[in-house]
């Protein structure tokens, strides 16, 4: 049979662990928020890059 104390010592762990858990996940979220910003921003770069290059071409034509 478990003490008081070793009750509360495993009820304390399985509410850290949990926590942690929350955390972890928290952080992985605003990274891939961050991930998905990030390449949206690449994306607009690059688009405006063929748009510039392509109103040259036509400029020259």
């Amino acid at each position: 049979m478990c003490t008081d104390a070793e009750i509360l010592r495993r009820l304390c762990q399985l509410t850290l662990t949990r926590i942690t858990h929350q955390g972890s996940h928290m952080i992985d979220l605003n990274v891939k928020k961050k991930n998905r910003r990030v390449k949206r921003l690449i994306s607009l770069h690059i688009e405006k890059k063929k748009d510039k290059m392509n109103s040259r071409e036509h400029q020259y034509s």
